[in-house]
């Protein structure tokens, strides 16, 4: 049974090989960061033939990837490391140096790993940037894809104010891989919105945070307008974002919105048109659209719905999208084209704004600019 899988492996390496070929061919190419996504892809499922390595029985995913390792020069981690070297040749990819990167304290777990609060310094200007960095765990095996996929989607997000900037990777000389993205000291919306004290002038004042900072209601539809702009630019570089929710929005030190978490996304030249999900990947239903639910099908319109829920989630402080239902319930709710019931006392303008955004046709949804330009208007005291 052994034999059979280093059998596979050489058939995977073979085409692994063959693969970088054509990268190299093609090296200024958009699709080098998908062609590698897609070896690294074909390489972890053979990787989970465990059976056949055990004699029927479960191996550790650890313990298979270093016998395969072992007896594989060109493993895995080899393979990726030869893209990774002619990618940052031609630029593709902004690989930094770990010596200008400084760790200072842990701020989170993700799903790679661990998320660093730390400094980069800049040797052009000399001038240092506090950042966030995202370390890829060791052993992790089906994330590698998934960690070059976001990258990707990242170095293709362009730079915007109101969404995450990205600095750069450690991927060839790290014992690690991480991604660097710019720091946001106040965390996400979704902890902001369901932490705020509602106020009893409720006509002009949101609520108020733990640090004293009150913010109006007018503040409140200025963030939502700037993360509907910064959606709109996602939308014109081909990204379907596929997971936007209050909780995937970084607030920086002036609680400046930036759309973050690109585990979802995805990068079409005609983001327009509906695209399939792939299997097995998990679907956010309660903020996910009715085609991506039931169809398995998105486009830069199903971020659309998912923009609605964001006001919901704002507007009804942090409450749970769909909060009566079950994601079975939700489903059926979807099959009899119900839409998601708006917050008790959601201000009427915006409440129509939410019920164009979960139009059951998608091409009926609102277009970015013009729900940026309606929200940005919108005055409670008037």
């Amino acid at each position: 049974m052994i034999a059979n899988l280093y059998q596979d492996a050489s058939v995977v390496l073979s085409t692994t090989s063959h693969h970088l070929s054509k990268i190299s061919e093609n090296i200024a190419s958009s699709k080098i960061t998908e062609n590698v996504v897609k070896i690294s892809e074909v390489i972890n499922r053979k990787l989970h033939l465990q059976h056949r390595l055990n004699c029927g029985g479960s191996l550790n995913p650890d313990t298979a990837r270093q016998r395969y390792k072992k007896h594989s020069p060109n493993s895995l981690y080899n393979s990726l490391t030869r893209f990774e070297g002619l990618a940052i040749k031609q630029g593709i990819l902004p690989e930094l140096d770990e010596e200008d990167l400084e760790l200072t304290k842990v701020i989170g777990r993700g799903a790679y790993g661990d998320v660093y609060e730390g400094v980069l310094r800049d040797r052009e200007t000399g001038k240092d940037h506090n950042v966030a960095i995202k370390s890829l765990k060791k052993g992790r095996g089906m994330t590698v894809a998934a960690f070059l996929r976001e990258l990707h989607i990242l170095r293709l997000c362009g730079t915007h104010p109101n969404v995450i900037k990205f600095y750069g990777a450690l991927t060839c000389n790290s014992t690690r891989p991480k991604v660097i993205l710019e720091l946001c000291p106040k965390g996400d919306l979704f902890r902001l919105i369901s932490q705020c004290n509602p106020c009893h002038d409720r006509k002009t004042i949101y609520g108020s945070v733990k640090d004293g900072t009150m913010f109006t209601f007018t503040q409140i539809f200025q963030l939502l307008r700037d993360v509907a702009r910064g959606l709109e630019h996602l939308h014109r570089r081909g990204i379907v974002h596929q997971d936007l929710s209050a909780r995937n929005i970084l607030l920086d030190e002036t609680y400046r919105p930036k759309i973050s978490d690109f585990g979802l996304s995805s990068h079409h030249v005609d983001a327009t048109r509906e695209h399939e999900t792939k299997q097995g990947v998990a679907i956010p239903v309660r903020w996910a659209a009715p085609e991506v639910v039931l169809d398995r099908l998105y486009s830069n319109k199903s971020d659309i719905w998912s923009y609605g829920i964001l006001i919901g989630e704002v507007v009804s402080y942090g409450d749970v999208p769909w909060p009566k239902l079950s994601q079975t319930d939700i489903r059926r709710a979807m099959k009899k084209k119900l839409p998601p019931e708006p917050p008790h006392n959601t201000y009427f303008p915006l409440q129509q704004i939410l019920l164009q955004c979960w139009e059951y046709e998608p091409q009926k949804r609102p277009a970015l600019e013009q729900l940026a330009e309606a929200i940005g208007n919108f005055n409670v005291s008037s």
